[in-house]
């Protein structure tokens, strides 16, 4: 598998960076020079990256699940989520810029416009914590001193942890996955070694702020170890000073409906944990989540593509037009459904053994087996869609990306609700099934009718242009 997969997504830039430039224009040859860049490095270590992430993530969670109660552990996941909601939408206009916009280009121009994003990053970081502090004190003489406390660790850090996605990314914005991976060894590797005290001493008995803390202190670990490395990216002269707002503009311009489309995306994708929360309390969302916690073992894949598709995607169009992205969708799309494959047998085929292997009798139900099989065909049908997420992003289509996020949170509110309400947990996985069977079908459908568009529209202006 994972010769063939390597093979399908080196080949839309080995073929840019091919067959010869002696005798390009040399714009041509200028567009290529961070092509083969990227080919050099290849796709290796960003594999060897996002699996090591994804299994000192999976195996961090997995001890949590196993030492915590069910209430606490579903009190750490929901906390957990909000995190990750704010690390996408800092990443929407933060990240996604940097890694799309930044991607095509070179030397000082790249460096400025770097500068002006670690400057923003900065900005939004201490905003973001600045307002929780706040919303933890309400929180505290309002309504829980509990929720309260887990809301003022969270403020102490937010800033380490939504600022660690920049660093680790900013890497792979100029294909030095290596780099990252190094960093991400650091970073998720504390955080692993920390899960690991908290559970072994039983540091977690009265509640999940420990883990909060490692998560903090490891991302922290993580930030000052790039620094050596980002330092030389980055150029604090009178020009970028004057230009930053510019830069924030641009990114702003590019971002603002992937905020929109993030946002909707964490109420579709994860919103099912709060509904089950309002319903059933977190000792249900903890049982839930513990179960289907295994399924993400397809994390490697779906990180490695979450971080070095977009880049991809965005040079095969800018190298070989709309016909060149169209036969770079199809092999990725393809490569990643067969990479799925094998994960499909074990979990869906097997899951009350798997269950039972991870847990014990804990977790081993024949409902939950059933959960944990659901979900994972709700996740390969969610995951199959994501090459033409790059596809329409490689076109900046981003308000289509925006409008079929609103699919599963209309989804969520009326049938997901009800399916919750009849079957209780059972009806997570079965409402996540029917939004990604709508979002995988929508979102072919627009790539589809913006390639139509595009390309009658190059084909009127051609004439026009002679």
């Amino acid at each position: 598998m994972s010769l063939r997969l390597r093979h399908m997504l080196e080949r839309p830039a080995d073929a840019l960076a091919g067959g010869g430039t002696a005798g390009s224009p040399p714009w041509r040859r200028r567009w290529l020079q961070p092509v083969r860049r990227l080919s050099r490095r290849g796709v290796s270590w960003a594999l060897a990256d996002q699996a090591l992430v994804s299994a000192f993530n999976f195996l961090t969670i997995y001890l949590y699940a196993r030492s915590l109660s069910a209430a606490s552990f579903g009190v750490l996941l929901l906390a957990y989520s909000g995190l990750r909601l704010l690390t996408a939408l800092q990443g929407a206009v933060v990240v996604g810029p940097h890694n799309v916009l930044g991607a095509a280009l070179e030397g000082l121009e790249y460096r400025r416009f770097t500068t002006a994003l670690v400057v923003l990053q900065v900005v939004v970081a201490t905003g973001v914590t600045a307002i929780l502090a706040i919303a933890g004190v309400i929180v505290t003489y309002a309504v829980s001193p509990q929720y309260g406390e887990i809301v003022l660790v969270i403020a102490i850090i937010v800033w380490p942890f939504v600022s660690r996605d920049f660093v680790r990314r900013a890497f792979f914005t100029r294909g030095n996955s290596r780099a990252a991976t190094f960093n991400d060894v650091i970073s998720y590797g504390l955080q692993l070694v920390g899960a690991f005290a908290i559970t072994y001493w039983d540091w977690g008995r009265s509640g999940p702020e420990a883990a909060f803390f490692v998560f903090g202190v490891s991302s922290l670990a993580s930030i000052i170890a790039a620094v050596p490395h980002l330092r030389h990216e980055v150029a604090f002269d009178s020009e970028t000073l004057h230009g930053m707002t510019e830069s924030w503009a641009k990114a702003w311009h590019f971002g603002k409906w992937v905020v929109a489309k993030n946002v909707l995306e964490w109420f579709g994708s994860r919103g099912h944990s709060w509904v089950v929360a309002i319903m059933l309390g977190t000792g249900a969302v903890g049982t839930y989540r513990a179960a289907t916690h295994l399924a993400n073992v397809m994390n490697p894949l779906r990180l490695a593509a979450t971080n070095y598709l977009p880049a991809r995607g965005s040079y095969a169009f800018q190298m070989r037009g709309h016909a060149g992205l169209t036969r770079w969708v199809a092999r990725v799309a393809v490569a990643l459904a067969v990479a799925l494959v094998p994960f499909g047998i074990l979990l869906i085929g097997f899951p009350h053994d798997i269950l039972h292997l991870a847990y014990g009798t804990r977790y081993s139900s024949h409902e939950l087996a059933e959960i944990l099989a659901l979900s994972t065909v709700g996740q390969i049908i969610g995951f199959v869609r994501y090459p033409c997420d790059v596809g329409i992003l490689a076109m900046r289509s981003t308000r289509s990306l925006f409008y079929v996020a609103i699919i599963p949170v209309i989804l969520l509110a009326t049938c997901g609700v009800a399916l919750i309400h009849v079957f209780g947990i059972l009806g997570v996985p079965l409402s996540l099934i029917v939004m990604n069977a709508s979002l995988l079908a929508t979102t072919w459908w627009i790539y589809l009718k913006l390639m139509r568009e595009q390309t009658g529209l190059a084909v009127v202006k051609k004439p026009e242009a002679q």
